[in-house]
């Protein structure tokens, strides 16, 4: 497979940046969307990433030690039913097929990364699965090797010194909620992938994306505030980048204060969640069980379920992926309030 994968062009019209992205340092030859490095804080890991333009693996080339599929589950997606995403191991690592988009290859050791696009896809859309999903699968395993981390399908945002993480399946609402919180004064921490910090007898999130990425029809039916731009993706979404806070530049890590559970079926009720999310926030002790519109305080196996759910539980097949990951989401459900949207 080396062979094969080791015949394509390298893009020259970027240096190699660094940026801290999910709590990892990430050396990149294309431009993405995350912050750069700061300083005094160590990464958990470190990540260099080379995206080239070349021809992808024909199907049998592909490994035949096929892990997991994901199939777009969304009612309201064009791609409902289609295979979006396949991963594969191979004796030097791990293989992800972005079907329709590129290859990318991650070596055994977790440390290299290769995403091989034909030369006609956007960049835009490689910076974005790079920033989310490439970097969600070394967190996941990386943080199954470290007993350190876990990694969930969630959007985050902060207000002040705490943040606020929703979490649920693809179409929930997820990046709308954290658009119409960053609308009410929030600050965007990361967008689709959440990785915690579950070693230090507290939940901590990591910036990751700079951006949140909504769905055109969802945004239509939203009002939007402190934008700083909006730019059109070629999958049928925006590119929405709202104003940060200056502090942004030194922060490398932020406590998780409460958990939204997103598993919408309707859009009702949306709209009312900047208010209910900053006293959330803002609050000094934990939250009561009392109901704060438009939110439900869950507890205990329903808690739990709606992590587990939603967390990478299973991934590849790797009991030590598995392990990690409930233990994770129990050590989180134990520590900070979840609530249920709608």
């Amino acid at each position: 497979m080396s062979s094969k994968l080791s015949d394509v062009e390298e893009i020259t019209t970027e240096r190699r940046q660094v940026y801290w992205v999910h709590g990892m340092e990430l050396t990149s030859n294309i431009a993405l969307d995350a912050r750069g490095p700061g300083t005094g804080e160590i990464p958990i890991h470190e990540l260099s990433v080379t995206a080239l333009s070349g021809q992808r693996l024909q199907d049998d080339q592909l490994p035949s030690h096929h892990l997991l599929s994901w199939v777009d589950s969304d009612s309201h997606s064009v791609h409902q039913g289609k295979r979006l995403i396949s991963t594969y191991s191979h004796p030097g690592g791990y293989l992800m097929r972005y079907h329709d988009l590129c290859d990318v290859k991650v070596d055994g050791d977790l440390s290299r990364v290769c995403v091989i696009f034909e030369p006609c896809q956007a960049l835009g859309l490689i910076s974005t699965i790079i920033g989310t999903g490439v970097c969600g699968l070394v967190a996941t395993l990386a943080g199954a090797r470290s007993k350190k981390t876990i990694t969930l399908h969630a959007s985050a945002v902060s207000y002040g010194e705490h943040a606020v993480a929703f979490v649920g399946p693809s179409g929930s609402y997820k990046s709308t909620c954290a658009a119409l919180a960053c609308s009410s004064g929030a600050s965007l921490v990361t967008d689709d992938t959440l990785v915690l910090d579950i070693s230090a007898g507290r939940v901590r999130t990591f910036p990751g994306t700079r951006s949140t990425r909504l769905r055109r029809e969802r945004e239509s039916q939203i009002v939007l505030d402190r934008v700083s731009s909006i730019t059109e993706s070629p999958d049928d979404r925006d590119v929405v980048r709202f104003v940060e806070d200056e502090n942004w530049a030194i922060r490398k890590e932020i406590p998780l204060k409460a958990i939204v559970l997103t598993e919408l079926s309707t859009f009702e009720g949306v709209n009312q969640i900047g208010g209910a999310l900053r006293w959330l926030a803002e609050s000094e002790t934990l939250v009561s069980d009392l109901r704060i519109w438009p939110l439900t305080r869950v507890t205990g196996s329903q808690s739990l379920i709606g992590l587990v759910k939603n967390s990478r539980v299973g991934l590849h097949g790797i009991d030590e992926v598995a392990q990690q990951q409930l233990v994770g989401c129990r050590i989180i459900t134990d520590s900070v309030p979840v609530f249920q949207l709608g």
